[in-house]
């Protein structure tokens, strides 16, 4: 398998344990440059703790689950995302006591060569302040605790898909969003794809109409917690 058709994400055999207790019955997939994959299942199946036993926050699990060609279990969160992997959180995880330009600033000290290439930092700076006001009507100038959820949301959006992920994390990209902005998460998928990288994300049965997945893995609860 060549390098660019190698996968960025393999998961076999994989089980969830929290405490000994398994969590989903075992679940396998591969996800490739281009593909979006999609997780699926009833809450408390075990999906979110499976993007989060990639991101190596210390969830333990059976079987084998690699991400950019690391055992996940040997992964530091620092190292993956220096590599490419990034995240949409379930639920917004800004600091809400910064100033929301303040926060993507900061932002763009770690994401180097993203939002706007090759300008001045000041004009990379203007660009996301005219793109978050006129996109989603955030005031750059306000502390991040006045927005409101969905506009928390469209913000790590937004600093998600300017990051160039080579593997994008998505948790449940549509809840709490305004039906306006489906098409802008919509085409910040398809572009993540069609830059060569690789989508893998949590969704519900009702969530997964807007998206044509590569493949479908259901996770279910498991049937023997022990």
């Amino acid at each position: 398998m060549s390098g660019s058709d190698a996968s960025l994400i393999e998961a076999d055999a994989l089980v969830v344990r929290y405490g000994g207790w398994q969590v989903n019955e075992p679940v396998s997939f591969s996800l490739h440059p281009g593909q979006l994959g999609l997780l699926t299942g009833p809450n408390g199946s075990g999906k979110t703790s499976i993007l989060r036993a990639l991101l190596g926050q210390g969830v333990g699990y059976e079987g084998n689950l690699r991400v950019l060609d690391s055992d996940a279990r040997r992964v530091k969160p620092w190292r993956v995302i220096r590599e490419g992997l990034r995240v949409i959180p379930q639920f917004p995880t800004l600091p809400v006591s910064l100033i929301v330009m303040e926060y993507v600033k900061v932002w763009r000290r770690y994401n180097p060569g993203c939002l706007v290439e090759r300008e001045r930092e000041t004009d990379r700076h203007r660009v996301a302040k005219g793109e978050l006001g006129r996109l989603f009507g955030i005031d750059t100038r306000v502390p991040i605790s006045v927005l409101s959820t969905g506009q928390r949301r469209l913000l790590e959006i937004f600093l998600a898909f300017a990051a160039k992920p080579r593997v994008l994390l998505a948790d449940e990209p549509l809840a709490g969003i305004a039906r306006e902005f489906i098409p802008y998460v919509a085409e910040g998928i398809r572009g993540v794809r069609e830059s060569s990288g690789a989508v893998l994300m949590v969704t519900h049965g009702s969530e997964a109409s807007p998206w044509r997945g590569d493949w479908a893995v259901e996770v279910m609860p498991a049937k023997c917690r022990a």
